[in-house]
């Protein structure tokens, strides 16, 4: 989930941050030049620090794959590197001193990353890694300007969270602020002010959200009995972390508001896109009157200050007079159609696949001509909201920037345009089969709405499998042996033996060693859901290629038998819920 702004090619300093600065992984055409044009007596200092940013590209590489076990190997290699500096008495004395209590620092963290490594222990690794990353541009800053070239800030090249808004960004389109070592990434502007403000607080929640144990949270909607067609009707929000009764009453401004409301009739006829207003009590508070009667699904979008970001699910039900039966969503086969006087095409590439990204882009003509006065709304240049026909699955996004994502998808400028006429979405849906799909847009203060019906190829058992086992493992939660040589299905003679029956009630469940079991004997897994998880709903368990879609109140086993000692993942439909047995 995104709202992008295009990057600007100069670095822009606020209040100590760099913002927009290229990290080590770029230098500018300038900083280069002035590297190659090295003086003499440092040659032999810049040929040794070419293999010191060598050995921090390696260092990277490894955390970034979150193999822990080979931190040990890279951190000393790169302090082997870093003392060769001291032969190079090039400096002044003053100079000469403070490098030389920089290495001995360089040294003292390269024992912390060994010991963090050794640990498994990521968030202390990656605390270190960004500790390196500052002392060693602290060494680069004792020599002449281009001597020496910054290695900069931690890069990230896939998806990470924005530690303002808490969704989900991609760095090749986002836009960034280099603080302490590392690049943080940013739905849109605004969030990167916030963050410029307050940045010690952000990049410490940063840390918590992106590497502590995830908070829980629950949405309880308060209505009256009996809700009449036609008639206003009071709705009350109460947001509650998992296990507290008291309800949270603090919340992360969002697109200039503290919750986004999506609600809809449960065939997908009717839409709406509202703000509850958050009362002294913490409660949510929205006056609303439904034309028809019907069952309608609601979807609390919201992000408690020290959380991250939420959909929540609620539904009520709506008396008056009978409702008309409406035909079930179809696919639209023309991608272009005329709203409010706007004429409208969707263009998409690839084709919509569950479980992979893609790029719709969207352009607005009037009376045959673009329109290119847009304007931002809710602090983005357009929102999207996507719901399964079965009511359960939602995701809301925002309009990208142009840029190459890690994925193989390229927004260029002419798709991602400031004010029009194209704007595009990059759109990853959890699900096969059908969607429907709003984009809102705005001009002149009017909110222009733009409905489309489209089917979503299902993602093979084959790919999902591999794609959560993939996940897991960089999660670090899969890293005794590959899933081949961890288990395998029970053979009909292994089962002859009493199976180790094992019990995980879910959502709960979705957590890193959620039972223990024994190698070389069967396992009967049984998945138990208490209440409703959303995306956590279907289980898939790759060791031995095995999924399903539960129901409230509804088990599943799954028998196995583990061959190793190590960590068997599980995870939700979307790889965002994650849990794991532990085999000894």
């Amino acid at each position: 989930m995104k709202t992008i702004f295009s990057k600007r090619p100069c670095a822009l300093l606020i209040g100590g941050l760099i913002l927009g600065s290229p990290g080590f992984a770029g230098q500018s055409h300038a900083a280069t030049a002035r590297a190659e044009a090295v003086p003499s007596q440092f040659e032999g200092s810049a040929a040794t620090w070419r293999d010191v940013r060598t050995g921090v590209r390696e260092l990277d590489g490894i955390v970034a794959a979150r193999k822990l076990a080979e931190v040990h190997e890279a951190a000393f290699n790169l302090r082997d590197s870093v003392r060769e500096l001291r032969s190079g008495k090039v400096l002044s004395d003053g100079a000469q001193s403070k490098l030389q209590s920089l290495i001995k620092q360089v040294d003292a963290l390269a024992n912390d990353l060994d010991s963090s490594g050794d640990k498994n222990d990521l968030r202390g690794t990656v605390v270190n890694q960004r500790k390196m990353h500052v002392l060693l541009d602290q060494i680069a800053a004792l020599y002449p300007m281009g001597a020496l070239p910054k290695v900069g800030p931690i890069v990230s090249k896939t998806a990470v969270k924005d530690p303002v808004c808490r969704m989900t960004v991609d760095p090749a389109t986002s836009s960034k602020v280099a603080y302490n070592g590392q690049t943080y990434y940013f739905c849109s502007k605004d969030e990167t002010a916030v963050f410029a403000k307050n940045p010690a607080h952000y990049a410490k929640l940063y840390e918590e959200l992106t590497y502590g144990k995830p908070r829980s949270y629950a949405l309880s909607l308060g209505r009256p009995s009996q809700i009449v067609a036609g008639r206003n009707v009071p709705l009350t929000f109460a947001v509650r972390q998992a296990g507290s009764p008291a309800v949270v009453g603090e919340f992360q401004l969002i697109h200039e508001k503290l919750m986004h409301l999506i609600m809809v009739s449960d065939d997908l006829s009717w839409f709406a896109h509202e703000h509850p207003q958050l009362g002294r009590d913490g409660r949510f508070r929205l006056n609303w009157k439904f034309a028809r009667p019907g069952r309608y699904l609601l979807f609390a979008d919201f992000t408690p200050a020290n959380g991250l970001n939420q959909i929540l699910r609620s539904e009520l039900s709506v008396s008056g007079a009978k409702a008309h039966n409406l035909p079930r969503l179809t696919p639209d086969t023309r991608l272009s159609k005329s709203v409010d006087g706007f004429d409208v095409a969707v263009k998409i590439a690839p084709q919509l696949q569950a479980g992979r990204a893609s790029l719709l882009t969207y352009t607005i003509t009037r009376n045959g001509k673009p329109v290119t006065d847009m304007q931002p709304y809710l602090g983005a240049m357009g929102h999207l909201m996507a719901i399964h026909q079965n009511g359960r699955d939602l995701v809301h996004t925002h309009v990208s920037g142009a840029g190459a994502g890690d994925d193989g998808l390229t927004i260029t400028p002419e798709m991602a345009t400031s004010k029009g006429p194209k704007f595009t979405y990059k759109l990853q849906l959890p699900t096969g089969g059908v969607y429907k799909i709003w984009a809102q847009f705005q001009r002149g203060g009017k909110i222009l709405t733009v409905p489309f019906v489209f089917r979503v190829q299902g993602e093979t058992m084959k790919n999902k499998m591999m794609t959560i086992a993939a996940t897991a493992a960089a999660m670090g939660t899969m890293h005794a042996a590959p899933a081949k040589n961890a288990a395998k299905p029970a053979s009909k003679a292994s089962l002859k033996a009493a199976p180790q029956k094992i019990m995980v009630t879910l959502p709960g469940g979705y957590k890193t060693g959620a039972a223990t079991v024994k190698a070389g004997k069967p396992v009967a897994l049984t998945f138990y859901l208490k209440s409703d998880a959303g995306c956590g709903n279907i289980v898939a368990f790759p060791t031995a290629k095995w999924q399903k879609n539960l129901k409230v109140g509804e088990k599943a086993t799954v028998t196995f038998t583990p061959k190793k000692s190590g960590t068997l993942a599980f995870a939700c439909d979307m790889n965002m819920m994650k849990g794991s047995i532990l085999v000894k």
